[in-house]
């Protein structure tokens, strides 16, 4: 089965993701530059991985004639629809220096047998 014609991955293109899946494992690795891992938030509901953040940052500059004050906010959010043979009781996701890798095992899929009916005359 080719699983990128029939798994939905419209996520695969989203800016600042890198998405991709094996045997395995799928794979979700997001740039998040500027934020701590306390202002990020994982949710699974679903069949959706949820992703949320904060950035909040302050700058000032004090200075013998002037006093300057900066402060940015923002608040992201992805939602992620994941495949059905994602085994969500093993997501893992890990953020090291501004770039969140999440996990997720593939459930193992059933061989699928054939079986043959016989066609009797009726």
């Amino acid at each position: 089965m080719n699983i990128k014609k029939f798994a939905p991955w419209n996520w695969f293109k989203k800016e600042g993701n890198e998405n991709g899946y094996a045997e395995k494992e799928y794979s979700i690795s997001m740039e998040i530059p500027g934020v701590s891992k306390k202002e990020i938030s994982i949710e699974l509901l679903r069949n959706t991985l949820v992703i949320r953040g904060e950035k909040k940052q302050t700058h000032e500059d004090k200075n013998k004639n002037y006093y300057r004050i900066e402060r940015s906010y923002g608040a992201f959010q992805r939602t992620l629809s994941l495949p059905a043979d994602a085994d969500e009781s093993r997501v893992d996701a890990r953020f090291k220096n501004g770039i969140l890798k999440i996990t997720i095992p593939r459930l193992k899929t059933p061989t699928s047998r054939v079986n043959q009916i016989e066609v009797k005359y009726a």
